[in-house]
């Protein structure tokens, strides 16, 4: 799934609420090239979330078949950002025991 980015200050962010236990998120796509992507995820109290990327085409990410690597901070539990210095494809998280916001800033 494609979730629209939308413009704030001259980059295009987008938003997504991932549920506990439902596995990975539906993967924010990147449209663009761009060398500096911060990524931002957001536990719930008591929540342990994860980030993985890619940079596999487009087609295998909405297909369902595209790698991904899981991002340096591993699992967390407390609000963390990390700048992906390379050009990435798709961007997705998991909750895993609570509820988690993932933002995408690119």
């Amino acid at each position: 799934t494609n979730l629209s980015f939308r413009r704030s200050n001259k980059r295009w962010w987008a938003q997504i609420t991932v549920t506990a236990g439902a596995g990975a998120s539906d993967p924010i796509l990147i449209d663009q090239v761009h060398s500096d992507i911060s990524v931002s995820v957001i536990p719930t109290a008591g929540g342990t979330a994860t980030v993985e990327g890619t940079t596999s085409p487009h087609a295998a990410v909405i297909a369902g078949t595209a790698n991904w690597v899981d991002w340096d901070d591993g699992g967390v539990t407390a609000d963390t950002q990390a700048v992906a210095l390379g050009p990435m494809s798709g961007i997705r998280c998991t909750a895993v025991t609570q509820d988690c916001v993932l933002e995408v800033m690119v």
